[in-house]
């Protein structure tokens, strides 16, 4: 074995020119096994700012990724169209104001035509009503309070709901130490002996809805038909062999010019997401 001599001052050369050189790039193949460094940097800039606003504070994100704002204070506003928009405070509330156009999204909001923190129990109440209505094709009603509770559900006489009904609700309500904020309750369908649809219940209010004063807005379920498909002699399917779905409409004996819907299966989409 051969052993080649250095002197110190060759050995220290070379040790600085190892320290002092830049370093040797690694291989394209060599390159690959290894995962870049993540860095953060703990400088904020105003570029950065103005970025997290846009994406976090945006007045416009959807209603498609609920959890943008999970765990941060503020209150949550949405449309029936899913528009949301945060503001920040010190209380967390989510509140759908019951507008399907953004012009009139403030002015409804203003005159309180929108629900607090709906929910489950919510959703729970509105699919029982249309569920006993479809056994027996019957009206049923139910209160919601400003304090968010809700009443117990009474059946109506045949299309209509009695006065003694209704006040059976509001009693119920008022047992649970809330008042009434808006009342909800379904137009039936009214089928034939052989079970065919001969009248859908309208998602409107009709007249005796216009004269009751049950909060200052009220929710009905009707039913909307699916429309026809139109082949090119102009020839439809028959007018009531086509499925209904039911919609939730909503009116204000107050005001005779508010009015919106949806469909109901979309409106308690809506309320499950903003209840997540």
């Amino acid at each position: 074995m051969n052993y080649a001599i250095i002197s110190a001052t060759t050995l220290l050369t070379f040790v600085s020119l190892m320290v002092n050189s830049d370093p040797v790039p690694l291989t394209a193949d060599v390159g690959k096994s290894f995962q870049a460094p993540i860095t953060v940097s703990t400088v904020r800039t105003k570029k950065d700012i103005q970025l997290y606003n846009k994406e976090s504070l945006s007045l416009n994100t959807g209603i498609s990724n609920p959890n943008s704002f999970k765990n941060k204070k503020g209150i949550f506003y949405y449309d029936l169209n899913g528009f949301r928009k945060y503001e920040e405070k010190d209380t967390t509330a989510r509140i759908l104001v019951l507008s399907s156009s953004n012009k009139q999204f403030s002015t409804t909001l203003t005159k309180g035509y929108c629900l607090n923190d709906p929910g489950k129990a919510l959703i729970d109440s509105l699919d029982k009503v249309y569920r006993l209505s479809e056994i027996d094709h019957c009206e049923y009603y139910f209160q919601v309070g400003w304090k968010g509770r809700i009443s117990s559900i009474v059946k109506g006489d045949g299309q209509s709901v009695s006065a003694e009904s209704v006040n059976a609700a509001r009693e119920s309500l008022h047992m649970q130490g809330d008042s009434v904020k808006f009342s909800v309750h379904i137009h039936p369908r009214i089928l034939d002996e052989y079970g065919n649809v001969k009248q859908a219940g309208d998602y409107t209010p009709s007249v005796t809805d216009r004269t009751g004063h049950d909060g200052i807005f009220g929710i009905i379920i009707g039913f909307e038909q699916k429309k026809p498909d139109y082949n090119p002699y102009g020839i439809t399917n028959g007018q009531w062999t086509l499925p209904f779905y039911p919609v939730a409409g909503f009116y204000s004996t107050h005001d005779p010019a508010f009015k919106a819907a949806i469909s109901l299966e979309k409106f308690k989409e809506l309320i499950s997401t903003m209840d997540h």
